[in-house]
């Protein structure tokens, strides 16, 4: 077992994987885990053209993935892909490859970041402390689950020590991932790291951290500073993870927001305040066909 005690911030690495140009986004999830970090940072990539809007620091190291001899793995637009299309999904098995490639470079843990995780304290100082006090776990990991008789695991910040059954963990995962979308499925690291969980009896070796101070996107509203109850509010939260919408501008647009309400950054622009005025009028009106449907269904 890696001696966890003389662990340090140097022995971890923190990572990202950018497969395709989008915009905004990367720079300001690499930008404030630059601001609440101090170790190495590293950008996994394929081609170097998405690199051109990636924040230069030099901490931050560029790392090409390593891709299987046959693997086609192309995205010759490279914009921003999403869930609705296939190679979105095979574009996500490289976070795989990208852990054994760190792993490989001698690092003892290292930490997987999203590139739709925002950042406001030090995550890496945070849980190479836990990591200290828990040396039987080896990973760690964002939880989302929404049915306590269905959990499920998010791969959008994540803890790995480079132990041999996580390195075993991450061929199994690679494996299965790999092989079920070269089959035609739509399925993302998130299921199949769930999968490994649920079919390997929920091991202790895996923890999941606390949703109230690694949120995921759904529990957005839990942070906005006015609330029904005065004095109750949430605390500032280690990171906040813009998952649970889908496009690259809603991305856009719920990462601002959440700078704004939790750090209490700058406005969100006209163009996004637009866009949310125009999303609030939508929801209003599926609100009022909703209730008089059931009006409709059970008058008074």
């Amino acid at each position: 077992m890696i001696e966890v005690e003389n662990l340090s911030e140097k022995d971890i690495a923190i990572c990202f994987l950018v497969i395709n140009k989008i915009k905004e986004i990367p720079t300001l999830s690499i930008n404030s885990c630059l601001r609440n970090s101090n170790s190495e940072i590293y950008i996994g990539y394929i081609d170097e053209e998405h690199l051109e809007n990636i924040p230069v620091d030099s901490r931050i190291k560029r790392i090409k993935i390593e891709l299987p001899e046959g693997m086609n793995i192309s995205n010759p637009d490279g914009d921003y892909t999403g869930f609705d299309k296939l190679k979105f999904f095979r574009l996500v098995t490289l976070k795989w490859l990208l852990f054994k490639q760190l792993f490989n470079l001698g690092y003892k843990s290292i930490i997987y970041s999203d590139l739709d995780v925002l950042w406001f304290r030090n995550v890496a100082a945070m849980l190479r402390e836990v990591s200290g006090k828990l040396p039987d776990i080896d990973i760690f990991i964002q939880d989302q689950t929404l049915d306590i008789c269905n959990p499920k695991l998010c791969m959008g910040l994540v803890f790995i020590r480079g132990t041999g059954r996580v390195l075993d963990l991450i061929e199994s995962c690679y494996s299965i991932h790999s092989d079920r979308v070269e089959k035609g499925e739509f399925i993302g690291d998130d299921d199949v790291i769930t999968d490994f969980y649920r079919e390997n009896g929920f091991p202790s070796w895996i923890s999941l951290l606390p949703q109230v101070v690694f949120p995921v996107g759904v529990n957005f509203n839990s942070y906005l500073k006015k609330g029904s109850f005065p004095g109750l509010r949430i605390e500032k939260p280690a990171i906040f993870h813009a998952n649970f919408v889908i496009g690259e501008r809603n991305k856009r647009l719920l990462m601002r927001m959440a700078n704004r309400e939790i750090m209490g950054k700058p406005r969100i622009g006209i163009y996004f305040k637009f866009i949310l005025m125009v999303k609030r009028g939508r929801q209003a009106r599926r609100d009022l066909l909703g209730k008089r449907i059931s009006y409709s269904k059970y008058p008074n």
